[in-house]
């Protein structure tokens, strides 16, 4: 094992999900000291500055923890040939992990429920990477007895944006997916890769074909495979699909992905994805080409007026914290 991959795993069996958070816990009272033992004014200044994030995410963590789990409501209105009065609920990112609350996973779930949708669509990334414990997957059992679809997404394949930029895709990334797709389908959520499902509703004149695009940074999108019906919703876990995405007949694009731009934001333009892409230093460079910040949350449309939905999901990576980003449970009424 790489002294890289074993640290990893030494944070996930050590700390809880929210590594860095614990991280800077430890790191604080020497930064404090450090600062203290400075007489200059200028340079006590500089160094709260300069060492801001590693005081200051406690701070961070704390006052916006309480907004991290509170869950919004997003609704879409579609109009579909032949069916009226349905309901349609689409939640991507799930991110499950062992110190992701259970409280939570079941709130969201029962929150779900409670809507009683005629379907629910998932867009993806179901686990953390590779050191999840896949039965994890058993808590989505608690959904309701409504048809369940999903895609998968990077993480579900342990893809990270340096495997995908360099091409350092391997069958060990294939298999750990189709892992994946055998924890959700033990759930009875099929698992749609680049596939079309035909929906029947009850009472209703027409059906509802799903297209499951899937992963594009596992190389196996194919969009080619489309085969629209009267009515067409597509799902795929990046928003980036919609970029060059020319299809007939369809309603609605739905996707995931990017957690409303880092989980962090100002507004809708402005969010932490946004500045990793201007910065040319660190880590985030590599996902500059990812187009960060380009689609964040919200309604987009492409030159061939094709209309996207994209979530900021509903589980977290990273920090586990959302500051003026709220996780959210996307409900589409089809009126």
């Amino acid at each position: 094992m790489k002294f890289s991959n074993y640290l990893k795993k030494s944070y996930y069996q050590i700390y809880s999900f929210d590594r860095y958070f614990v991280a800077t816990l430890v790191l604080t009272p020497f930064v404090v000291l450090a600062i203290l033992a400075i007489n200059p004014i200028l340079l006590k200044i500089s160094a709260i500055i300069l060492t801001y994030p590693i005081w200051g995410t406690p701070l961070l963590y704390f006052a916006f923890q309480p907004l991290t789990y509170r869950i919004r409501k997003v609704h879409l209105r579609v109009n579909l040939n032949g069916v009226s009065k349905k309901r349609i609920v689409f939640i991507s990112d799930l991110h499950l992990h062992k110190f992701l609350p259970d409280k939570y996973v079941q709130n969201y779930i029962q929150e779900i429920n409670a809507l009683q949708p005629d379907l629910l669509l998932l867009g993806g990334d179901y686990i953390v990477d590779e050191y999840t414990d896949l039965d994890l997957l058993q808590q989505l059992k608690e959904f309701g007895d409504f048809p369940k679809l999903a895609v998968l997404g990077n993480h579900d394949y342990t893809i990270d944006g340096e495997d995908f930029f360099e091409d350092k895709i391997t069958e060990e990334h294939f298999q750990f997916a189709r892992e994946v797709q055998k924890g959700l389908e033990a759930v009875d959520i099929r698992v749609l890769r680049n596939e079309n499902y035909t929906h029947k509703f009850a009472g209703q004149e027409s059906d509802l074909n799903i297209f499951g695009i899937d992963s594009i940074w596992a190389k196996k999108a194919d969009p080619s495979k489309y085969k629209p019906g009267k009515n067409n919703i597509i799902v795929c876990h990046n928003p980036r699909i919609l970029e060059n995405l020319d299809l007939e007949k369809v309603s609605l694009l739905l996707s995931g992905h990017n957690h409303g731009g880092g989980q962090i934001r100002l507004n809708r333009k402005i969010s932490i994805h946004m500045l990793f892409a201007l910065s040319s230093f660190g880590t985030p460079f590599k996902y500059v080409k990812e187009g960060f910040g380009k689609f964040t949350s919200g309604i987009y449309r492409n030159g061939h007026n094709m209309k996207m939905y994209c979530s900021r999901g509903i589980g977290m990576t990273g920090i586990a914290v959302r500051i003026n980003c709220r996780p959210e449970i996307v409900v589409i009424d089809v009126v």
